[in-house]
């Protein structure tokens, strides 16, 4: 590290003005949000593979968080959700 070089709390200039970056795309395709493609409505679809490994948080909905995860192990697909009471 250079003499020069000093740790602070403050935003560099010119870098106040950037918005954080945008959602991938195909993050906005929720998992759980999607319509069940048998008769079964515990059943969901298959997943995309770039949609693995990524926490999912719903909108709040009757004073409950819901939070999801998919994960893969060989040919199969594991969803886990978990809900959380919260409140406002």
């Amino acid at each position: 590290m250079d003499e020069d070089e000093v740790f602070a709390q403050e935003i560099p200039q010119g870098m106040s003005e950037k918005e954080p970056p945008r959602l991938p795309p195909h993050l906005n395709k929720v998992i759980l949000n999607s319509e069940p493609q048998s008769n079964d409505p515990t059943v969901l679809p298959v997943p995309h593979h770039v949609m693995l490994n990524h926490l999912y948080a719903l909108s709040i909905r009757d004073k409950v968080m819901v939070l999801a995860t998919t994960t893969r192990f060989q040919q199969k697909y594991v969803t886990t959700v978990l809900y959380k009471p919260v409140m406002i």
